[in-house]
């Protein structure tokens, strides 16, 4: 007879979710540091909105390093699955943009 745990088992996405978060964990970087400083085009933001580039680098400076966070205690519990491969990768990934949104912001 089977448990109740084995008759409705909950597939391990642990890796991807890792995968995801490490991929996801760039986006701020690039937008901010790569893409924005090479657009010729100015920024313009409503004079009623003057708090958008407050978000924007609330986004950044904290929730990206969460984010990295989650991914790689996600990616570190992940391993144990078949999608080792790929836990592997989010590892990397969220690390490396845990330490590039360090880098950028501890530099400036």
């Amino acid at each position: 007879m089977q448990t109740l745990n084995q008759k409705f088992q909950i597939p391990n996405k642990k890796a991807t979710i890792s995968l995801m978060l490490g991929i996801i964990s760039f986006l701020p970087i690039i937008i901010l540091k790569i893409i924005l400083p090479h657009l010729r085009v100015p920024l313009i933001i409503p004079f009623s909105l003057p708090f958008v580039p407050i978000i924007i680098l609330f986004i950044t400076i904290f929730i990206t390093p969460l984010l990295s966070i989650i991914g790689l205690i996600s990616g570190i519990l992940g391993l144990k699955s078949e999608k080792r491969n790929i836990a592997k990768i989010g590892i990397i990934l969220c690390t490396t943009g845990l330490l590039l949104t360090l880098y950028y912001f501890l530099s400036d």
